[in-house]
């Protein structure tokens, strides 16, 4: 049994698509991909899963330990009045 001849190739050459298509890409495109490509990482979403995590642990801590006290009506932070008063004419 033999192999049968070489059929003649009539096509234009082979080209690599995905270099084709990078080709044709934008700034936009390229940046986007390279934004996805960070914000779509696991190392990313842990590290921010961790700030969210830590965020809530303070916050937590605030409220129970009154971090953040209102003043009181004894102290100078009373509000005055807006309204004034009108003289009577004499």
């Amino acid at each position: 049994m033999e192999f049968p001849a070489s059929f003649p190739h009539q096509h234009p050459p082979v080209r690599n698509v995905n270099q084709v298509f990078e080709e044709q890409l934008t700034r936009g495109d390229r940046t986007a991909d390279r934004f996805a490509a960070v914000m779509g990482s696991w190392s990313f979403i842990i590290a921010q899963s961790c700030i969210l995590v830590a965020w809530v642990v303070l916050n937590v801590l605030a409220w129970i330990h009154h971090w953040i006290r209102t003043p009181s009506s004894s102290s100078t932070w009373r509000f005055r009045s807006r309204r004034r008063t009108r003289r009577r004419s004499s």
